[in-house]
């Protein structure tokens, strides 16, 4: 919720004042710290307005052994050599999501793909000639998954065959089998998490899908979201 505030404050005024960082602390009855904590935990978040272009080179995992480091400082020379050092700012993000198509960079705010030292110049001469380049349109996922599980069969069979045979305790025990670990920076094994879930005193147990796009890697969610929902679905009524 709070995230999603700060967001909307940035668009409403391209930029988080901080009188209104203070109307929402009180609103949400949190503590001040706390909303600026995390508005300057993100990079996304700026605190004073956007003058002139902001150009922000993704310096995560897979943008960074795609070259970003290289094409950000070549962005910055060309940029000085071309007289716009002093209405275009460049820095580095973190992940913008584009691990599938690097070097990826965010022009005010609109996500940018697969940069390269051609693609640079031809940003530069733009600037210079005061246009921006259109936005790219949004990445598409693939129509099918080379492995899928339910190919020859309905989806939820794993699901359907769990309810009619109970054995719950079993679905834990074959994924702690199997190794399975989750993606984040943890690579916390699968199977534990489930059964830590499972095990957790309380009649109610709430399941989140936490599919988010600021780690590196996690490009892989927007494409299961899209291209099989129902196994994330699946997924999580297993889980607990």
């Amino acid at each position: 919720m709070l995230i999603k505030e700060l967001q909307d404050l940035q668009h409403q005024h391209g930029y988080l004042p901080r009188e209104a960082l203070h109307e929402i602390a009180e609103r949400l009855r949190v503590p001040f710290f706390e909303v600026y904590g995390v508005a300057s935990f993100y990079p996304h978040f700026r605190f004073e307005p956007l003058t002139g272009t902001e150009i922000k080179i993704c310096t995560d995992l897979s943008c960074h052994l795609a070259g970003a480091p290289a094409i950000q400082a070549a962005l910055q020379r060309a940029c000085e050599r071309a007289g716009l050092a002093g209405t275009v700012s460049i820095g580095a993000t973190s992940c913008l999501g584009r691990c599938d198509a690097p070097v990826a960079y965010a022009l005010n705010e609109h996500i940018y793909h697969s940069a390269s030292s051609e693609s640079m110049a031809t940003l530069v001469q733009n600037l210079r000639d005061g246009q921006l380049p259109p936005p790219q349109p949004l990445p598409e996922s693939p129509a099918s998954l080379q492995i899928y599980p339910y190919r020859d069969t309905q989806p939820f069979a794993a699901l359907r065959q769990a309810i009619e045979q109970r054995h719950f305790t079993d679905i834990i025990a074959t994924v702690k089998d199997s190794g399975l670990r989750g993606m984040g920076g943890a690579g916390f094994p699968t199977g534990a998490k489930w059964e830590i879930v499972r095990n957790a005193p309380g009649p109610s147990k709430y399941v989140i899908c936490n599919a988010d796009e600021s780690e590196p890697g996690t490009f892989k969610d927007r494409m299961l979201l899209q291209t099989v929902p129902e196994l994330v679905l699946e997924g999580m009524v297993l889980g607990p």
